[in-house]
């Protein structure tokens, strides 16, 4: 059951849904075990804006500014463009650019208020420019913190946040409900909130029997209904869900679900490689999963979603397989495939393919290192996490990542070269001391 939560794709948690869950795509973070093992690459303070005319080689910084010009280039790679933005502060001006993300064209527009964030560099006669940052459209009377938070200043109503929650639970049934409130000033750094300027409501039951026939070990039957609102009474999203889950006594397991979401698009939406525009939104979709025995040293799960996204259609297959090698070393390949359809847009096919190796030494000490493949973006990623609990309450951590562009196929030494550019790279160490009388 813990392999099945880790294993749960991010836009089914409480508070993701598709809009964060896309984000956070772009970032490798697919499932709830990509999140877990996910650890900050670096403290940064995104509210300090730099002027242009500081900025050197190598900075990571936030800059806010004017879109002087925008648009699109062609390069010598056939279907590979980049969007570029001219953007300028009264200090200076500094080209932004993005790689293969044509929709941003219907985005990012002259004339607008602009927050950017992310690494400076040098490229060729073109001097500085940063790379595939992240933006925040300012919106007027909007100071822009590049972090989406609002400055500080007096406490009241709208800088506080707070929640209630409450859940009942025996062996054959369960219910609860939850109630989050969050200002619209409030200091997101104070605590993770999925959202400012929010109310939030949820309600849960489920009904847990345990039949006595054909090897069935427990069934689960679930409902649960939730809503996002601003402070003005405007929805922003809901979603309803029912699901049944049936565990076996040799471990394997069956899920299906119904789930009807609703979102209120206030600001265009990037997805599917291309950009939806504001509007409400409703659609319903089914999923079902199985997953094999887990007592066996070959086991694997696959399971897909088909119905609606948006105002069009979407099928996801998912499959999975992990492969046991004597005791402690796992071999764990993972193949998710998305086809989207919208009306008036072309078919839109996206593949993510990733390859986990673990090995525990001990109950105290194993490396895990995970590759993965996205066509939508064109994207390699590596990570290698070493974890060594070396005493008790102590533990030390070593984590590295590294990501690059890519471009299959290759079909010659240019493209070859030009595809192996490390677009990211970083190394994270952790060390926690238990001071104990």
């Amino acid at each position: 059951m813990a392999d099945e939560v880790l294993q749960m794709p991010l836009q089914y948690l409480k508070g993701v849904g598709p809009r964060k869950a896309a984000d956070l795509k772009k970032a490798g973070l697919n499932t709830v075990e990509d999140l877990l093992f996910r650890f900050p690459r670096r403290y940064e303070d995104r509210s300090r804006m730099q002027k242009i005319i500081s900025l050197r080689p190598g900075m990571t910084a936030a800059i806010s500014g004017t879109v002087l010009n925008a648009g699109l280039a062609h390069t010598r790679r056939p279907g590979f463009r980049l969007f570029s933005a001219l953007v300028q502060d009264d200090s200076g001006q500094i080209q932004a650019v993005w790689p293969n993300q044509a929709f941003l064209k219907d985005v990012i527009k002259s004339q607008q208020r602009i927050v950017l964030f992310g690494k400076v560099e040098i490229w060729g006669s073109r001097g500085l420019q940063i790379t595939d940052p992240e933006f925040e459209i300012v919106k007027d009377g909007d100071p822009g913190t590049g972090n989406g938070e609002p400055g500080t200043g007096e406490a009241g109503a709208d800088s506080m946040a707070g929640v209630v929650d409450y859940t009942w639970k025996t062996d054959r049934f369960n219910y609860g409900g939850q109630y989050l409130e969050v200002g619209e000033k409030f200091n997101a750094e104070m605590g993770y909130v999925p959202r400012l300027d929010i109310r939030s409501g949820n309600v849960r039951g489920g009904w847990t029997p345990r039949p006595k026939f054909g090897g069935i070990r427990q069934l689960a039957f679930a409902g649960s209904a939730n809503y996002y609102e601003n402070h003005a009474g405007v929805v922003d999203s809901q979603q309803q869900a029912a699901s049944a889950t049936m565990f076996r006594q040799d471990t394997s397991s069956a899920f299906a679900a119904v789930v009807h979401e609703y979102d209120n698009l206030s600001t265009p939406f990037a997805t599917a490689g291309t950009v939806l525009p504001v509007g409400n939104y409703s659609w319903t979709y089914a999923q079902a999963s199985y997953s094999s025995d887990r007592t066996r040293r070959m086991y694997g799960s696959f399971g897909g979603d088909v119905g609606g996204y948006y105002n069009g259609d979407r099928q996801t297959v998912r499959a999975n397989v992990t492969l046991q090698m004597g005791k402690t070393l796992l071999f764990e390949p993972n193949y998710t495939h998305n086809r989207v359809t919208l009306p008036g847009r072309p078919v839109y096919n996206s593949n993510v393919l990733n390859f986990r190796v673990s090995h525990s030494f001990s109950p105290d000490f194993y490396l895990k290192g995970f590759v993965q493949y996205n066509d939508d973006r064109n994207t390699a990623n590596f990570n290698f996490l070493w974890w060594w609990h070396y005493k008790p309450g102590s533990d030390f951590y070593v984590v590295y990542n590294q990501g690059w562009e890519t471009d299959l196929p290759l079909t010659s030494r240019e493209a070859i070269d030009q595809s192996n550019r490390v677009r990211s790279r970083s190394l994270a160490v952790k060390m926690t001391y238990w001071l104990a009388r």
